[in-house]
């Protein structure tokens, strides 16, 4: 990379800042912390006047701090004179809160946060996998939408490869919605003929709450594979492994982007039928069982690919360049 390009590492994610950065001259010292009030500390300890800026921050839990955070970084790279700023955002905190619920009178809270990072001076951002595709309407700057159907048709690859499966692997929508992502995923599979779909019929109810009422396709004796974008509480993923059981499926492995694994997800996830689930490093885990700040018992069930950095490291090559962006994770 050009040694214009300076990297900006927030709270929530520094190791991600510190893998897609060519040489630790990239990385910019800073200081960060919290008044005795609770209000966010930021300082830059190296200049970045002149150059192209990127700001590392996961919106992630805790949300809300991490969502200020970035505007602050964002507001110090600015008044330090930086020609570009771009913000790295792995995770899109508050991107399922794209619409008004059912005529609600509820904010469209995707599109104020939106306002808000380029309010504060953010010129493009590079995300992975945002919630839905209209949400980058949002947006009056450059968004790269890094989609992960290529990695994760590279892990199913594995899956075959390494003789994981004990049946046939069928991929698995888990809404009518993720039809479109499933398809993409079987499409780039190269370890096996044409891949079987299933659907599975879900309604919520409430967010983080949905019923599964049916299975579209034919699951037994079949190696069932998940395809999503995130898993949270995972209440849904584990009520749909059980669909899949309950309806033949020999095995049940799930492939989610983003591992927010909020409230009781992990003892969810080590109480369910469901066999193995793979999440990328959008998220930082806390995978020590003898963290004091962990609420539960990290699931040996769950396995981390850190993968998306690369992908970013990439991205930020090619923009350097001028050149296509697509061509990276397509």
């Amino acid at each position: 990379m050009s040694s214009n390009i300076a990297i900006i590492g927030c709270s929530s994610h520094t190791e991600f800042a510190k893998t897609i950065a060519s040489t630790p001259s990239q990385l910019v010292d800073v200081v960060t912390g919290t008044f005795s009030d609770g209000e966010i500390h930021f300082e830059l300890n190296s200049s970045v006047r002149g150059k192209d800026v990127y700001i590392v921050q996961s919106l992630c839990t805790p949300v809300n701090d991490h969502v200020m955070e970035l505007l602050i970084a964002t507001d110090a790279a600015r008044r330090a004179g930086a020609s570009r700023v771009t913000a790295v955002v792995p995770y899109m905190g508050y991107a399922r809160q794209d619409r008004r619920a059912n005529d609600s009178r509820s904010p469209i809270t995707a599109r104020l946060v939106a306002k808000l990072m380029e309010s504060s001076g953010i010129d493009q951002m590079i995300t992975f996998d945002l919630h839905s595709l209209q949400a980058e309407g949002f947006f009056d700057i450059p968004i790269i939408n890094i989609t992960t159907q290529r990695m994760q048709a590279r892990f199913v690859d594995e899956l075959i490869v390494n003789d994981v499966l004990s049946g046939f692997p069928i991929l698995v929508s888990p809404d009518s919605g993720g039809v479109g992502r499933t398809q993409a995923v079987a499409r780039r599979i190269t370890q096996a003929g044409p891949i079987e779909m299933a659907i599975i019929d879900k309604r919520r109810s409430k967010p983080n709450h949905a019923s599964v009422f049916n299975i579209v396709g034919d699951v037994e004796g079949k190696s069932c594979i998940i395809i999503d974008d995130m898993v949270d509480t995972a209440g849904t993923l584990c009520k749909a492994a059980n669909a899949l059981v309950e309806h033949g499926a020999k095995q049940v492995i799930a492939l989610c982007t983003h591992g927010v694994l909020s409230g009781n997800a992990l003892t969810e996830l080590n109480n369910s039928v469901l066999e193995k689930l793979i999440i990328t490093d959008t998220i930082p885990q806390k995978i020590s069982t003898n963290d004091p700040d962990a609420m539960q018992v990290w699931s040996e069930k769950i396995s981390v690919k850190h993968v998306t950095a690369r992908y970013v490291h990439d991205v930020i090559h090619q923009i350097r360049d001028g050149a296509s962006t697509h061509a990276v994770y397509d």
